[in-house]
Formats: C-alpha cells, sequence, structure tokens
C-alpha cells in the first residue's frame, strides 16, 4: 500500500513529532481545519447535494469539495489522526457518494439530478467537456476512493472508483468519444488507479486522454454546437486557441507553461505518472515545461499562476507583486508534480521547489488557526487601496464560493509524509528533514531537527538493512556537512547524497545544513521586481508586515550591506523574525511632485516568514523591498 505515488511510504509507517513546525501545523490541520470543514460541507448543502433527493441548487463544482475533503479525512486517519467523529463523517461522505453514484457508474451530482425545465441540455452527460468538470469532479472521487483503499481502511471505496472507470472506459475508452475534460484530474486519477488496482484499463485510459489533448477540434465543436464562435470565448481570446484548457497543442510538442496554471499543472502531474510508468516519450517535454514553469514563470515563493485574468501564466519573466495571483490550488500542484519528477529523476531541483512551494505558496494559504484561507497568496498587498475584492480580498475567510483551495490544503498536510520520503526498492530518498519516526522499507529511523528554522539534522537508524539512503542537499546552503557513523562524506549543495551501506541498529547520520539569510535578486527581465531585493532563509521566503513596520511598505528600503539579524520565537506563533536597520522617508507633509528628493531616515525593520502573513487582522504586506543606493 502506498499513499499518493508507488514510492511514497504509507502514511501510518510516519509519525511526525507533533511539537515541530510541520507537526503543530498538521495538528490544527487535524483538530481545526478537517472538522472546520466538514462542518461548512454541511452548511453550504454540498454534501446534502449527494443525495438525489436533495430539492436545492447544486454546483458543478461541489462533488470535487467533497471528494478532496474525503481524500483529507482518510489520510488522516491513516496517517493516526484517528478519532470516531472524523470515522464517521468521512464513511458518511463516502456512502453519499455510493448513493449519488448512477447504476452504471456516472457520478456527477449537478449532471443526475438538477433539473432546469428552461434548460433543453439540463442532465445530459458529457455536453460540456469544456468546462463541465465531469471527469475532474470523478478524478478527485477516485483520488479519495484510492487514499481509502491504499491505507487499508476497509470501507469499499474502491467500488465507486472501478464503476466510474466502468463507465468512462465504456464512453471514452478505445471504442468511445474521443474526449478529454477541459480541467485535468482525470489524467493523475486514473494512474493513481491503476496503481491501487492493476486494472490496465486505468493506464490505458490515461494514456489517451493526455494523448489527445491538442489533437482534435473538441472544444470548437461544442461551443459551436451551442451556436457560439470560439473566437466569443472570453478564455479562447486569451491565447487564441485553447491553451487556458491545455488544449492548443499536442503535449509533446509543448515548450512553455501556460494556461490556467492548475490546470497545467495537473495536467503535468498525469504526464509524469506516464513517464514513470515508462512512456518516455514524454520525458523531453516534462523537462522543457519544468525549465518554463519554474525557470522564468515562478513567483519568490513557489507562487504558480501570475495572473488573476484567469488564474493563468503570464509570459516569460512577467511576474507582479500586487497583482501576482498564485492561486494556493497551484502551490499544491507544483509540489505535485516535483514530487513525481523526483521518482522520474533524483534531481534536488525538483526537491528544492517542492520545499519551497510547500513552506510558503502553499502554507499561506491557511491561517495559523486553521479554519480561514487566502485563495490568491500575492508579492504584496495594499489592502487601504485595493479594488480588486474578488480577487484579491483583504482579509483571511472561512471558505470560498469555489472552495477547491480549502480541502487541498488539508489533504495535502495529512499527506505530508508521501512528500518527505521515497522507497523504491532498496533505494530510499528523503527530500523533506521532519522530525519523528519512519519506517522506509526495512530501515526504520528517528529523524532529529527544527527544520526549517535550524538545519541541523540527526537521524538515527532504529531498524537497520542494506539500503542505498539517498539525502537532499539543497541548493540554498552553505558549506553543508556530513558526518555517517562518524566518518566525514563530502557533499555538495544542489544534489542527493547517496549512502550505500549495510545500516545496523544505532548508526547515526549527521547532517549540517547551514541556513544564512540570503538576499535574492530578480532576473533583469523581472520588471516588477526591478531594484528590489528579497530576503530567503533556508527554504523560508520573508516578508513585511504593516503590523510590524507600519504603512507604506513600498518606501522603505533595505541596503545590500545591512545586517539582518535572527531573534527567535517573536513573531506570530513563536516564529522566528529577521531584523534589519532599513530607511524610509522622514515623516512630513510632501506635494504631490517635487524637484527635490524627500529625505531618508533610518527605519527598524522585522520581516516574518511569507507562511505567516495575514494572521493579524487587515494590513499591508511586501515581499520585495527596494535596494537602498540600488
Amino acid at each position: 500500500a502506498f499513499d499518493m505515488l508507488p514510492t511514497a511510504p504509507r502514511l501510518a509507517d510516519v509519525r511526525i513529532d507533533p511539537t515541530s513546525f510541520w507537526g503543530r501545523r498538521r495538528s490544527v490541520n487535524r483538530d481545526t481545519t478537517i472538522p472546520s470543514q466538514f462542518a461548512l460541507l454541511r452548511s453550504t448543502g454540498r454534501l446534502a447535494a449527494l443525495d438525489p433527493a436533495y430539492r436545492g441548487e447544486r454546483h458543478r463544482f461541489w462533488d470535487s469539495d467533497n471528494a478532496k475533503w474525503l481524500e483529507a479525512a482518510w489520510s488522516e486517519i491513516a496517517s493516526g489522526g484517528d478519532d470516531p467523529a472524523l470515522r464517521a463523517g468521512a464513511e458518511e461522505v463516502q456512502s453519499a457518494f455510493a448513493k449519488a453514484q448512477e447504476p452504471d457508474g456516472y457520478l456527477q451530482s449537478h449532471v443526475s439530478y438538477d433539473r432546469n425545465p428552461d434548460d433543453p441540455n439540463s442532465g445530459k452527460r458529457w455536453i460540456d467537456l469544456l468546462e463541465g468538470h465531469e471527469m475532474y469532479s470523478m478524478g478527485h472521487v477516485i483520488e479519495a476512493c484510492c487514499a481509502e483503499h491504499e491505507n487499508a481502511l476497509g470501507k469499499g471505496g474502491l467500488a465507486i472508483a472501478n464503476r466510474i472507470l466502468d463507465r468512462l472506459w465504456a464512453d471514452f475508452g478505445p471504442q468511445g468519444r474521443k474526449g478529454f475534460c477541459g480541467h485535468p484530474e482525470i489524467e493523475l486519477a486514473l494512474m493513481r488507479l491503476w496503481r491501487a488496482t492493476g486494472d490496465r484499463r486505468a493506464h490505458q485510459l490515461a494514456q489517451l486522454i493526455v494523448d489527445r489533448h491538442g489533437t482534435t477540434d473538441l472544444f470548437d465543436s461544442e461551443v459551436r454546437a451551442r451556436g457560439r464562435e470560439p473566437r466569443d470565448h472570453g478564455n479562447w481570446r486569451l491565447t487564441g486557441d485553447w491553451t487556458y484548457y491545455q488544449d492548443g497543442k499536442p503535449l509533446r510538442s509543448t515548450t512553455d507553461a501556460a494556461g490556467h496554471a492548475v490546470r497545467a499543472l495537473y495536467f503535468y502531474c498525469g504526464a509524469a505518472d506516464l513517464l514513470n510508468a515508462g512512456d518516455a516519450t514524454l520525458s523531453a517535454a516534462m523537462d522543457a515545461l519544468w525549465a518554463s514553469a519554474v525557470h522564468r514563470r515562478m513567483h519568490v515563493t513557489g507562487g504558480m499562476g501570475a495572473h488573476p485574468e484567469g488564474e493563468r501564466f503570464g509570459a516569460d519573466y512577467d511576474l507582479p507583486d500586487e497583482r501576482a495571483y498564485c492561486e494556493t490550488c497551484a502551490a499544491i500542484a507544483l509540489a505535485r508534480w516535483a514530487r513525481r519528477l523526483l521518482d522520474h529523476r533524483l534531481d534536488a531541483e525538483y526537491g528544492d521547489a517542492m520545499e519551497l512551494a510547500l513552506h510558503n505558496a502553499m502554507l499561506s494559504g491557511v491561517s495559523l488557526s486553521g479554519d480561514a484561507y487566502h485563495y490568491s497568496n500575492p508579492m504584496a498587498t495594499h489592502p487601504h487601496d485595493t479594488r480588486d475584492q474578488h480577487h484579491f480580498r483583504r482579509d483571511r475567510i472561512p471558505w470560498f464560493g469555489c472552495a477547491c483551495c480549502p480541502p487541498n490544503v488539508a489533504r495535502t498536510l495529512s499527506q505530508l509524509a508521501g512528500f518527505a520520503y521515497a522507497v523504491d526498492g532498496r533505494r530510499i530518498a528523503v527530500h523533506l528533514y521532519v522530525p519523528g519516526e519512519a519506517m522506509l522499507g526495512a530501515l526504520r529511523l528517528r529523524i532529529e531537527t527544527r527544520m526549517p528554522v535550524d538545519g541541523r539534522v540527526r537521524m538515527t537508524v532504529l531498524a537497520g538493512a542494506a539500503v542505498e539512503l539517498a539525502l537532499r542537499i539543497p541548493a540554498w546552503t552553505a558549506a553543508p556537512t556530513l558526518r555517517v557513523a562518524g566518518t566525514s562524506v563530502t557533499v555538495t549543495p544542489g544534489s542527493y547524497v547517496r549512502l550505500d551501506r549495510d545500516w545496523v541498529v544505532g548508526d547515526v547520520v549527521e547532517l549540517e545544513l547551514p541556513m544564512p539569510v540570503q538576499r535574492l535578486y530578480a532576473h533583469p527581465k523581472v520588471r516588477q521586481c526591478a531594484g528590489q531585493v528579497a530576503l530567503r532563509r533556508g527554504p523560508l521566503v520573508w516578508c513585511l508586515e504593516e503590523a510590524d513596520n507600519g504603512r507604506d511598505l513600498a518606501d522603505t528600503a533595505l541596503s545590500d550591506s545591512a545586517l539582518v539579524s535572527v531573534r527567535p520565537k517573536s513573531g506570530p506563533d513563536g516564529c522566528d523574525v529577521l531584523l534589519a536597520q532599513g530607511t524610509r522617508t522622514a515623516p512630513g507633509e510632501r506635494s504631490l511632485y517635487a524637484t527635490a528628493a524627500p529625505p531618508r531616515v533610518a527605519a527598524d525593520l522585522v520581516f516574518v516568514p511569507y507562511a505567516v502573513w495575514g494572521n493579524r487582522g487587515i494590513g499591508e504586506m511586501r515581499v520585495w523591498v527596494r535596494r537602498a543606493g540600488g
């Protein structure tokens, strides 16, 4: 059994120290996030909408909200967070899906049970593959059912997933329509189902669907059937084709990460699954898309999808600050794609990007209290003047009309062990350093560390085995050192060190990953960051907040020579803060334009981890700070 990927350990085999950085966030996820979301599934009608007898309005997204929550619940139960209320809730949601599923396997409550007498297409299946989200929602149901099965929780969810496969195979298999969903997800879900059951139809159908993208006139035909032309569709006009839906051209000839960021990254996850299953023809495309997404279109926090108009990627180096969209789901999707690519090739760049997204762009999406969220995660906020409350709210809120992000965060936190470790035969990889204990194949380790605030890591072998242990040495560290059973081993930042030996009980691995405060300067083509600097320490990116620094953060400046120090446990939720002396404009009345530069005065600047911004009321925030004298 495995979680998410064939190389991930069983969630039950990893115990994360509850007092650690991730342990505290996971405890909040278990005790507050997951229960509060279940209450919201009830109060918003989402759970009730799975009942065929429900007479309220349904929405095409709602099944996926229920399904992601269910996956989070099963994963949390498997991770050791079981309790009667959580298990009862998971069983209730899974039973509701079983009741909503039609006898032939079709499962989309919005289509099956909503009837609008004024809409001649009401209740018709597969007539809006472009935006109907039918396969997308079914994909998330499949993932939830696989999570229950993979972790041997024994509630029969796999029967629901198998019936969905029966329906999809009949309708879209080799003898069916050459169709696919405008929101990828089914591709990766089918591959997960194949790994869980061995049913080759799931693998073959995932391959067919990935290969169909960019090769048909499917969406043109759908739009014209509704009496419109493709050019009349807003998302078509963004690029002059269907790239927004990953249908611009075939994947193997695609070199630029483009379109809706979450759609794109979920699509790449499915393709990476196929690559790992043996389709080497996808390797070049994965490399090209990674270079595009991460080297030229990623925000410094690991945020993906620069533009709120269409929640999409921009052009190369087009990375705005206050209007950086960076949807929480897109950061999660980047982490999941990177984790898959680590199974393809043990390249530390994938691990570094996964770590960056999880610690920053994903984690900023949920409050420290665990019950309020950001949908977008920009590089700067100026809420006193913000007018775009649709894309950029001034505060965190407990739920959204389109609530994809909250349960996505919940399932990701519940599955953290699957990101941290990989077990592939006799090779074991440690991608993230998370304190606790882990049974990795035949090797059992105790990991002691204060990561991500202290780079010292100590691993003790509790059960030995003759295996290769690969440890990620992140690119952000400086002069790392490693001792294995008392012997020094040379290590290089931005690589994996492979330790192949017959490990015995009591062996100790001591890793030192110094984490100096680093200044980051954007590529000169990133015009929005010209003349500015950001701070990183270890995997954490830092920001200024109004709560510590007052208003007008855009006026603050930091010189390249200013000393930046660490003050432990003095920020929100007891986090460390960074202190530096910068400058800002001296107080006083100013005309709108002046012929002389205003005087500047020293200013004590306080930086907090980006992951915790927005937890102290409405206020400004800023990642990129002006360079004094730059």
